[in-house]
């Protein structure tokens, strides 16, 4: 049974080091530094209005998925809305299985509701597996900023996907 719940960041604690792995690959928990960032940069997340999704296989969390939406007076831009995807990712054990495509059409339904206009999102550029998996979910490469995780790298690929 597969079902997506939005909830506190103390609850997603039991995935902190699936949550690592989607930022940096090469990071591990057991590394008591990496765990001390990873645990910083959520709780700046949270306490700059982040939401936090908990996929789930049964009643065991196997995914995650972290947002911001920028909500809008109706005086600008129409009303409408935007919000960023920051995070998201599943267990390697549930990969290609749906659970990522259900967090992330659990999370635009939420997020038409909220009269939000568009999600967008960005990614490492050479990272194929990723960018596959946000085109099978209709979101749209936009444009690539260079030079941004170091020298011989590729640059940060931007894509997004309009709520209708």
């Amino acid at each position: 049974m597969m079902r997506t719940e939005k909830v506190s960041l103390k609850e997603l604690d039991p995935i902190m080091d699936l949550i690592l792995f989607a930022e940096l690959e090469t990071l591990s928990m057991d590394n008591p530094e990496d765990e001390a960032w990873i645990r910083k940069k959520m709780s700046r997340l949270e306490a700059s209005g982040a939401e936090f999704y908990a996929a789930y296989h049964k009643d065991e969390i196997i995914g995650f998925a972290t947002i911001i939406v920028e909500d809008r007076p109706d005086g600008a831009c129409s009303g409408y809305g935007a919000a960023e995807l920051l995070q998201i990712g599943i267990r390697n054990e549930y990969r290609n299985h749906g659970y990522g495509s259900h967090i992330l059409s659990h999370i635009e339904e939420e997020l038409r509701q909220r009269k939000v206009y568009s999600i967008y999102l960005h990614t490492y550029a050479e990272d194929y597996d990723v960018i596959a998996f946000y085109g099978k979910n209709s979101y749209i490469p936009r444009g690539v900023v260079p030079d941004v995780y170091g020298p011989n790298l590729e640059g940060m690929l931007y894509l997004s996907k309009t709520l209708k």
